[in-house]
């Protein structure tokens, strides 16, 4: 089992206070205290009741009092390759260096530039669409991604307008510095500065593929940066960590909002890829839409369902089934046990009768009657699947009905 390298020394003195905060579990109840002590498998809490010892594997978050402080704007986004997104005041790069000034004032430790996937300049709301496809294309060389602007006349109701067009543009070559107000760009062997106002930002070329550690703790500043640790550990009153891509953070206590440890010891159904799914057409009508047909396969955040809250955004959780239908998950490595709430949506006295099965490699490891004119109360279902590859959960209604939908809440794989 991957373990978590946290050594934390909590010095008692008035300079450098224990933290509050309050602790959520993988299951039971929330647990508030002063954080005393964190190892790599165990956290320690001051309580009003003694001092409580709990495994860094049941942790599901650390949650730290909100304070009122006042940040200036962010100027600055950075994208890690290791899936870190930083709000920052500044960045500076040469000579394969770069510099971060977060939002406060403190400034990071030198991080390699190869850690850095893409700065970018602004947040304008309708260029994101177009950023993120550039993002996400391949590339030969480093992007500079330029804004341009076009304005022109229309009428509207008898009245001229003029309207204002912003689109995105690419130069590629390699970026050589980054300074505060420019950046110096080799484009096809003339060395040109190019003014930051004029671009939307910068995506570095990654010629070799680099395979990362895991992230094991994924942190949220008050900045709403939204960083992604191997390693942390606490000297006084500050957190130092790593990301998997080899950046350095030292945050200060109060700048923190919240340690998500589910990140190495819970792994969402829901935000996992799927290997394989099915589901019967049999009962379908003739003539139905593929978006209509896609409706009764296996749903993936598509139905209201429980919640978590990923970096600012509530992700639905729920992996919802029809009442003839598969779907399959690799399960990660080091994962022992999975979990979930299963719940008949539909009301009670109406559809019919459903079989939910959870099987490990192909072979049934528990199997449920959810009936129809039972209550409609969430199941709790807990399943060993230590050396198992693949898990399938299954929906089968007992006549068939199209109307028998199943949800599994808060489907996991726990440590």
């Amino acid at each position: 089992m991957r373990t978590i390298s946290l050594v934390v020394v909590l010095a008692c003195v008035a300079a450098a206070p224990a933290a509050d905060v309050q602790v959520k579990l993988l299951r039971g109840s929330d647990v508030k205290g002063q954080l005393v002590a964190v190892s790599s498998d165990k956290l320690i809490l001051a309580t009003a009741t003694g001092e409580r010892s709990l495994p860094a594997n049941e942790l599901r978050s650390v949650e730290f009092p909100q304070t009122r402080n006042e940040l200036e704007k962010p100027r600055v986004w950075l994208q890690l390759l290791d899936g870190s997104q930083i709000a920052a005041a500044s960045v500076s790069l040469s000579t394969g260096k770069a510099v971060v000034e977060l939002l406060g004032g403190d400034k990071l430790p030198e991080m390699p530039a190869r850690a850095i996937r893409a700065i970018r300049f602004s947040t304008e709301p309708k260029l994101t669409e177009p950023w993120n496809e550039i993002l996400a294309a391949t590339r030969s060389g480093d992007l500079l991604v330029l804004k341009k602007s076009a304005t022109r006349e229309v009428e509207e109701g008898g009245v001229t307008k003029s309207v204002t067009t912003l689109t995105l543009d690419e130069l590629e070559g390699t970026v050589l510095q980054v300074g505060p107000d420019s950046v110096k760009f080799d484009f096809d062997g003339d060395k040109v500065d190019v003014k930051r106002e004029k671009l939307e930002g910068i995506i570095f070329f990654q010629p070799v593929k680099r395979e990362l550690p895991p992230a094991m703790v994924r942190l949220k500043d008050l900045a709403d940066s939204d960083w992604q640790l191997r390693t942390l550990e606490l000297q006084g009153d500050e957190l130092v960590a790593t990301t998997p891509a080899g950046a350095t953070l030292r945050l200060s206590l109060t700048q923190i909002k919240r340690l998500d440890f589910s990140a190495g010891n819970e792994a969402l159904l829901a935000e996992l890829p799927i290997e394989t799914s099915a589901a019967s057409v049999a009962l379908l009508p003739k003539g139905l839409s593929p978006a209509a047909a896609d409706w009764f396969g296996p749903a993936v955040g598509k139905r209201p369902g429980v919640a978590v809250i990923r970096g600012s955004t509530p992700v639905t959780t729920t992996v919802g089934l029809t009442g003839e239908s598969s779907v399959t998950y690799r399960v990660p490595e080091g994962f022992k046990k999975f979990a979930a709430e299963v719940l008949l949506v539909s009301k009670v006295g109406t559809g019919t009768d459903v079989e939910v099965v959870v099987l490990g490699d192909g072979k049934p490891l528990v199997k449920h009657l959810l009936s129809a004119t039972g209550e409609r109360l969430p199941l709790a279902i807990e399943v060993d699947i230590v050396g198992v590859r693949r898990l399938t959960l299954q929906a089968h209604s007992a006549s068939q009905g199209l109307g028998a939908l199943v949800d599994f809440q808060e489907a996991r794989f726990t440590k």
